[in-house]
């Protein structure tokens, strides 16, 4: 518009042109903020996340580590994040029955629970990767939409993957704060 006006001789001389610089710093200023704006209306907040209903991400471990057939070990369990906040587990062990706790996440933590099936969900960034380990824990994380679609992340050991491990392991803490 600026560059219509200049050509059509309608801004001319010195003052035409601290009108187009000052036309031209005030729009280099507000585009930015605009596109933060954009970025920042594709995240959900913490009430949207929560009137999903449903589960958003499954966790199951399975040990791989030697049994002894005398002591009540625990085998595996598997972690349930639903989009409200709840989190349930289910432990499952040896000899004795499973034991099933259900407890509430954080704001911040279901936040970055939502934030890591956002990343990985489609499970392209880890289609790739692998670790080797002589036993321990399997991982499998699977990520379910809003839709209900299951999209699977990853299986396997994940010592090494910050990302994979530390959501493992922070779900895992609420659980054992019980």
């Amino acid at each position: 518009m600026i560059m219509k006006l200049i050509l059509r001789g309608k801004i001319e001389g010195e003052n035409g042109m601290k009108k187009m610089i000052a036309v031209c710093l005030a729009l280099m200023m507000a585009l930015p903020m605009a596109a933060c704006k954009n970025k920042k209306s594709k995240k959900k907040d913490i009430d949207d996340i929560k009137s999903i209903d449903g589960i958003m991400l499954k966790v199951s471990s399975t040990s791989y580590e030697l049994q002894d057939p005398n002591y009540d070990l625990r085998t595996g369990e598997v972690f349930y994040v639903r989009y409200d906040g709840t989190l349930e587990c289910t432990e499952y062990w040896s000899i004795s029955d499973n034991k099933e706790y259900s407890t509430v996440l954080s704001d911040s933590d279901l936040v970055d629970v939502y934030e890591f099936c956002q990343e990985y969900g489609d499970g392209e960034k880890l289609k790739d990767y692998e670790e080797q380990a002589a036993d321990g824990e399997k991982l499998e994380f699977t990520y379910i939409d809003e839709d209900g679609e299951e999209h699977f992340i990853y299986f396997g050991y994940c010592y090494q993957n910050e990302a994979l491990w530390n959501l493992y392991t922070r779900l895992g803490s609420y659980i054992r704060n019980l």
